[in-house]
């Protein structure tokens, strides 16, 4: 093969089309031999570069077919390996056999490759113990991997993936986790329970512990505390004291992710989520759940999944890619916020509204349908807040991302990006 210095300075497409056409003429035994003498920077750069082609944007530009596709995945996951060269001659002599035996998921019709190099890598990974997962036939009796050693390799090996990028479309975020909160009620009013907790408390007669706030709510009295400890003990001291107090503790939700036009022919919520975990193994966890399904006039389908904080970190690795047979989608982080498509207010729905319509585009008292002013950007303005500039529910309008904060902190999970 010709020295990595060669091709640096080229352009990127005519570099990977010179660097395929070497592949295609490479043979697994020069392979072996010259893989175990290449310096950290070779290795690096061709990882690089087969990584943008087994990728499913480029790979019809440079027509990688099936075979060629395996292949370049396997040799890319061959030089990351840091094995003994014994071990890496082993792992090369087992591709061609792994190449002719691979068959397709009985689970999932639509497709007979699996075209995410994500979702290859995790196929990949067991392949280099002599084994392959779930939906492709054993090939050795030799121990499997737990789920947890799997899950850490593919988090490292995605961490150190330079060619990832984060999408345009994330915001970095960060959020404090909810602490540990409960709602308290009893016969009397809320307001007279709230009177009679302050003035107990200030007397001395009641003790709360680590309180970080308690307010009047028209649901309850909410107590706030540092951590579970000190709310326990708190409603205990105050149970003590007060009779027929119930109490509900409030919970953290899970996250929510929607994935946007599933291009699936089933219908109903449980054949779609069981499709997607068996293209994406690492769904498959017991908090794993359909929130809602939504299917247009025209068919097409959108499903919210409660997953769980591991789960969630998982979809931020991959970039949000989900594997949906031929194709990959980005799932995007769901929130609960009331927003009406009739006026784009952020308090209730559109089935409740009774306001006038109001322009999406300009924010005129019209609809969108009759605006005349919409070949003009200049004129876009956004109906919820009134600013200029942008749209409503767009990470510019700033009534909508203080309800996206709000939200964000009642879920188990500490955002390093909201994925937009």
């Amino acid at each position: 093969m010709d020295p990595i210095d060669d091709y640096d300075l080229l352009p990127q497409e005519e570099r990977l089309t010179k660097r395929l056409a070497l592949f295609k003429n490479y043979k697994l035994e020069q392979f072996r031999e010259e893989l175990i003498n290449w310096p950290t920077s070779k290795k690096q750069q061709y990882i690089n570069d087969i990584t943008i082609l087994i990728d499913p944007v480029h790979r019809e530009t440079y027509k990688i077919g099936r075979n060629k596709w395996f292949m370049l995945c396997a040799f890319k996951k061959a030089m990351e390996a840091d094995l003994e060269p014994k071990d890496q001659q082993v792992i090369i002599e087992q591709i061609p056999e792994i190449i002719e035996n691979f068959q397709p998921s009985p689970l999932n019709e639509q497709s007979n490759i699996i075209i995410d190099p994500i979702q290859s890598s995790i196929i990949l990974e067991p392949i280099l113990e002599f084994e392959i997962a779930n939906d492709m036939e054993q090939h050795t009796s030799n121990k499997r991997k737990s789920d947890q050693e799997i899950k850490n390799i593919n988090s490292k090996r995605l961490n150190n993936n330079q060619s990832l990028e984060i999408p345009s479309t994330w915001l970095p975020w960060t959020n404090n986790l909810m602490k540990p909160m409960a709602i308290l009620t009893c016969d009397s009013s809320h307001e007279a329970l709230f009177e009679q907790i302050v003035n107990l408390t200030n007397e001395g007669e009641l003790l709360l512990e680590m309180v970080n706030g308690i307010h009047k709510t028209k649901n309850g009295v909410k107590i706030i505390c540092f951590d579970n400890e000190s709310l326990n003990n708190s409603i205990n001291n105050i149970t003590n004291i007060i009779n027929n107090i119930k109490i509900d503790k409030i919970k953290p939700k899970l996250p929510k992710i929607k994935i946007q036009r599933v291009p699936f022919k089933e219908s109903t919520a449980e054949t779609i989520l069981n499709k997607l975990i068996s293209m994406n193994p690492f769904l498959r966890n017991e908090f794993t759940s359909v929130h809602r399904l939504f299917i247009d006039q025209k068919g097409s389908k959108d499903i919210i999944l409660n997953v769980s904080p591991a789960v969630r970190s998982l979809i931020q690795e991959r970039m949000g890619l989900i594997n949906a047979g031929l194709s990959s989608i980005r799932a995007k982080d769901f929130f609960e916020i009331a927003y009406c498509t009739n006026c784009h207010e952020l308090t209730h729905y559109k089935g409740s509204c009774s306001n006038q319509t109001r322009c999406r585009f300009c924010g005129g008292s019209h609809s969108f349908k009759f605006c005349a002013e919409k070949s003009n950007k200049e004129k876009i303005c956004c109906s919820t807040c009134g600013i200029k500039g942008h749209f409503p529910i767009t990470s510019t309008c700033l009534p909508f991302m203080k309800k996206i904060e709000i939200e964000a902190s009642k879920v188990e999970f500490s955002y390093q990006y909201l994925m937009f």
